[in-house]
């Protein structure tokens, strides 16, 4: 048996570091695939301080769907966010999502909402790019129920405001 051991050294050695890599390949995919790869489409964490909560955001979730994009389990939310008295030109919408434990900042992506100029009878400010859009991945949002917030910004203000909204891996509620 020693003589085993002693003429494959270097192949048991292999083996062994082969089998360590494996191990350490199985406890960090999820991980790896979750958290670091990311898939055309996928909303990503922002490294954003939060202002001062305002009062002046205007908002709502609309949608909620469970989605996949290409190999990633995504949560799709989508809606509308504007700030009251102000036009929606060239600001960036982020979603927030705050639970007990972890806070996330997430960009969106905008798109027209012609509806909402219209809805709140606004002649003066142009509310068109209040709509927004968010694929999370559902690795994120977990168990925890988040609550949801915005953050609106250009390069001159911003405004924030935590909602009434709620989302978790099953929907979205309001309180």
């Amino acid at each position: 048996m020693k003589d085993f051991f002693r003429n494959n050294k270097k192949t048991i050695l292999f083996h062994i570091i082969l089998v360590i890599c494996f191990s350490a390949y199985l406890l960090s995919a999820d991980f790896l695939f979750d958290r670091v790869i990311m898939v055309n489409g996928e909303s990503t964490v922002q490294d954003i301080t939060l202002p001062s909560e305002s009062r002046d955001v205007k908002s709502n979730v609309e949608a909620f769907y469970k989605n996949r994009l290409d190999w990633k389990d995504v949560i799709l939310l989508s809606g509308w966010a504007f700030i009251e008295g102000q036009s929606m030109d060239g600001r960036k919408i982020y979603l927030v999502l705050r639970s007990n434990s972890s806070e996330y900042i997430f960009d969106t992506m905008t798109f027209s909402r012609w509806d909402i100029t219209q809805y709140f009878y606004n002649a003066t400010y142009d509310l068109r790019n209040a709509g927004w859009r968010a694929n999370i991945p559902e690795s994120i949002v977990g168990d925890d129920d988040f609550r949801i917030g915005y953050l609106i910004r250009n390069d001159t203000a911003e405004s924030f405001m935590m909602s009434r909204h709620y989302v978790n891996r099953t929907g979205f509620y309001y309180l």
